[in-house]
């Protein structure tokens, strides 16, 4: 049986993504995006929620202020710019 694992705790290192993080995205056409890593089983795109599983997610992890990120897939190249990271329920805009 699988086991659930429930993560309350926001990360000791706030400047980076990791599981649960809200990150402002611009892309090379300087549109902003935000999606908010979560569960496989818990990502809505309504609610901008990504897996966790998700190319972008997984080139996203780790990174911190102003890194840059490439995702590409059969059509295109898109280039990411990582404007923001904050932790909670819901991502509070400057």
């Amino acid at each position: 049986m699988p086991t659930l694992n429930i993560i309350a705790d926001t990360p000791a290192d706030q400047e980076r993504v990791f599981f649960s993080a809200w990150v402002l995205l611009e892309n090379d056409k300087g549109e902003e995006l935000l999606y908010r890593i979560m569960g496989a089983d818990e990502f809505e795109m309504d609610k901008r929620y990504i897996s966790l599983d998700s190319p972008l997610a997984q080139a996203l992890l780790k990174k911190t202020f102003a890194d840059q990120v490439q995702i590409r897939n059969e059509f295109q190249e898109i280039q990411y710019t990582v404007v923001d990271i904050q932790y909670g329920t819901e991502f509070i805009a400057d």
